[in-house]
């Protein structure tokens, strides 16, 4: 018996069967005789919150939630790349030469798939915490994909360097605690400072952070250089 249950708990990640899942639990739920003390109904609800606990990168704050996506497009491309060289039909998603439409794609995901499951959840909680705690990150994280679609910006792999190239691209958001690495009177300053008295805007936000990596990331750059040529002096 609990063999079974822990197979279904499984099985009902896979997102083949997403949409008539979460379709059959919104008619279920809805029912004038659902009851969370009856086992069909309680069971049907745990695979709703399996569901959400696979998705739940969804629900973390973007700085988390965006790495995540980035882990995640590295291991869809790999599989691409697999079923490439293995003369296999290429999974959706898994293509790297369409890696300029992961915002669009992030945000599609996020507004039809991960908030409306989300929102089942809610339905059915008394504690009023998936609307506060998930839903409410949700809500901002997809609106960051939709600035980063909207300004058509490449976003990086895990590991790369964000491209110079342009300007001015929307990357990274500053999370809550507005952390950064910035100078007094720079552009950046007067951004964090807006940030502060809440009166900056997303895409302040994310050519702040972009600017921050980028810088940071030429330091190190310059700084490799240095020591190669230490080296080769030596």
């Amino acid at each position: 018996m609990v063999r079974s249950l822990i197979i279904d708990l499984i099985l009902a990640t896979d997102m083949k069967n997403h949409f008539e899942t979460v379709s059959r639990f919104r008619v279920r739920r809805n029912a004038l005789d659902f009851d969370l003390s009856s086992e069909e109904d309680f069971w049907f609800a745990v695979k709703i919150i399996m569901k959400c606990a696979d998705l739940s990168h969804c629900s973390v704050p973007w700085s988390q939630h965006f790495q995540w996506c980035q882990r995640l497009s590295v291991e869809f491309y790999d599989q691409g790349d697999e079923e490439v060289a293995r003369h296999l039909p290429m999974s959706p998603l898994c293509d790297r030469e369409k890696h300029s439409e992961v915002a669009k794609s992030q945000l599609g995901f996020m507004s039809f798939v991960a908030v409306p499951l989300f929102e089942e959840l809610m339905a059915i909680d008394g504690t009023g915490n998936i609307e506060k705690y998930c839903i409410s990150v949700m809500k901002t994280n997809a609106s960051h994909w939709e600035a980063l679609s909207s300004a058509a910006v490449p976003v990086p792999l895990l590991g790369e360097a964000p491209s110079p190239d342009v300007a001015p691209p929307l990357l990274h958001l500053i999370d809550g605690s507005g952390a950064a690495a910035v100078h007094p009177g720079s552009k950046a300053a007067e951004i964090a400072n807006r940030y502060a008295s809440s009166t900056v805007t997303t895409l302040d936000l994310t050519c702040l952070v972009y600017r921050t990596q980028l810088n940071r990331a030429r330091r190190s750059s310059q700084h490799s250089g240095r020591r190669v040529s230490e080296g080769t002096s030596a």
